[in-house]
């Protein structure tokens, strides 16, 4: 629901006081290096994932698929199309392999957004038209469905299909009543939505 600092919060201790035992430490790293990048803190990211990575026993398929979206959401915010191209690349194994849930909701909507940015949406398609299907039987409004729907609105800019986010849009400002998170990214959908109609107005934009 967007509170960063209660989730670096409660994750930070956790990593701090061992919770889980050695075999949960990688997840927390990860979900650490999760926040980190949504907080804009690059460098903290990095070396969460690279911690994450370096631990002693493989990591987890579900632990391996994080890992390998956190690459791949580096690279995108950060790299060039190349350096996304080629973690895109290294990815594909992990994200052919996995069954996405609610709970991996996030890394989706990463995977996504890459393969739409490389040019191999067709692969990921399936796998969000799944997703989308799942939050539908959800509690109208649940949270679960919040990123995804803006996974999809970001989907249809990159893609050059304002269409395609009436939907998302629609259901970000159904749950918006309830959770602030939606809301403000409803309000930059329609932001967006007015943008890509050609009305733009520099301070609503700001």
């Amino acid at each position: 629901i967007g509170e960063l600092d209660v989730a670096h919060s409660v994750i930070a201790d956790a990593v701090a006081r061992g919770h889980g035992g050695p075999w949960a430490r990688p997840r927390l790293l990860l979900w650490s290096s999760w926040v980190s990048l949504q907080c804009e803190h690059r460098a903290d990211a990095e070396a969460a994932l690279a911690q994450a990575l370096a631990a002693p026993r493989p990591l987890s398929p579900r632990d391996a698929t994080l890992a390998s979206a956190l690459s791949v959401a580096i690279a995108r915010r950060y790299g060039d199309l190349g350096e996304l191209t080629a973690q895109w690349r290294r990815a594909r194994s992990n994200v052919m392999r996995s069954q996405f849930d609610v709970f991996s909701i996030l890394p989706l909507g990463e995977f996504v957004l890459a393969a739409v940015r490389v040019g191999d949406e067709a692969r990921m398609d399936p796998h969000f038209q799944r997703a989308l299907e799942s939050v539908a039987r959800l509690s109208k409004g649940s949270v679960w469905g919040v990123p995804l729907h803006w996974t999809g609105i970001q989907r249809g800019i990159l893609r050059g299909h304002p269409d395609d986010l009436r939907p998302h849009a629609r259901a970000l400002v159904e749950a918006a009543g309830t959770n602030p998170l939606a809301a403000q990214m409803a309000q930059a959908g329609r932001v967006w939505t007015a943008v890509l109609a050609g009305k733009v107005d520099p301070d609503v934009v700001e």
